[in-house]
């Protein structure tokens, strides 16, 4: 794993489709804390959650992780990991559904 760019004095955002052990959140957000990052959040797609996830994850000391609820997230995890937000796509599906069932655009929906 290599960091490019500077983050010292910096809030770090990482972005990714999915956690399933958290091994690659907790290596990622370490490296950047040890190169100065001030703050460092998580964006998450598919919380997926497996094995060691919860245990990792609070041991990135994340400022921040946010994920969707793609995935049912059990309260026993939810409770378990720290700064843990869990955002709802329903009214996104919703939406998708109701403009394929009436022929209008879900291109429209990225406006």
């Amino acid at each position: 794993m290599a960091l490019i760019g500077d983050v010292d004095g910096k809030d770090a955002i990482i972005y990714d489709d999915e956690i399933a052990t958290g091994g690659s959140i907790a290596e990622a957000s370490k490296m950047l804390r040890q190169f100065g990052a001030k703050k460092v959040r998580v964006g998450v797609t598919h919380p997926v959650f497996s094995g060691p996830a919860v245990e990792r994850l609070n041991e990135a000391e994340l400022d921040e992780l946010v994920v969707t609820d793609t995935i049912p997230v059990p309260p026993a995890k939810a409770e378990g990991i720290r700064n843990l937000k869990v955002l709802s796509t329903s009214a996104m599906f919703g939406d998708a559904i109701l403009r394929i069932h009436g022929g209008r655009s879900i291109s429209e929906m990225m406006d």
